[in-house]
């Protein structure tokens, strides 16, 4: 990919580098500062979820949904705790990050759907329940339609599944030989806008 930069946007890349370079301690200060309030979030809510001995000894739906968020949402070690608790109680671990083609059906390494695609807020869109066992019904808000699923596992293997139309703006979901895992579910609209969004088979 070739990335061509206007001369406004050069001087403007400059500006800034410059100014990262003359303030770097004010930059690691901040970061810092938001590393620990994730950690302090992401530890008092450990907290919450431990029995009377300080330890956890499994994850409910709700709590496994959680931690999906804060391995998303958080940085520095609070991310990459939640990330292990997911990979050594549900077995979801790290896998390659994949990006949606639309042309070839498929998912490709390296990169998110949300760096491909136009999308809308995620509050629009909802999979109920999630976590679940393959089966579920996804939901968009009342102004869309939905036009077309698609159902990915998280390295970018298609999945086939039957679908029954609920409404214009929810179907139910049923993945044929569901596996417990973490996967992609891709709304394509009417109106030609791209949801995308992360569900739990249990």
């Amino acid at each position: 990919m070739i990335v061509i930069f206007g001369r406004k946007q050069l001087i403007q890349s400059d500006s800034i580098l410059d100014d990262i370079y003359l303030n770097i301690s004010e930059y690691q200060i901040l970061n810092t500062q938001q590393e620990m309030l994730d950690f302090y979030t992401f530890k008092k809510y450990i907290l919450s979820i431990t029995d009377s001995s300080g330890i956890v000894k499994g994850l409910n739906d709700q709590q496994v949904f959680d931690l999906i968020n804060f391995s998303e949402e958080l940085t520095g070690r609070a991310r990459v705790q939640a990330q292990n608790l997911l990979c050594f109680f549900e077995g979801l671990c790290e896998s390659p990050v994949v990006i949606f083609d639309s042309e070839s059906k498929s998912m490709q390494q390296n990169f998110s759907p949300k760096t491909e695609m136009i999308f809308e807020s995620l509050d629009d869109v909802r999979i109920i329940p999630n976590p679940n066992r393959g089966a579920f019904i996804v939901e968009l808000s009342e102004h869309s339609e939905i036009k077309t699923l698609e159902v990915f596992s998280i390295d970018g293997k298609i999945l086939n599944f039957k679908s029954e139309k609920l409404s214009n703006s929810s179907s139910r979901i049923q993945v044929e030989t569901p596996v417990k895992g973490l996967y992609w579910l891709i709304v394509n609209t009417v109106k030609g806008i791209n949801y995308s969004t992360k569900f739990v088979i249990k």
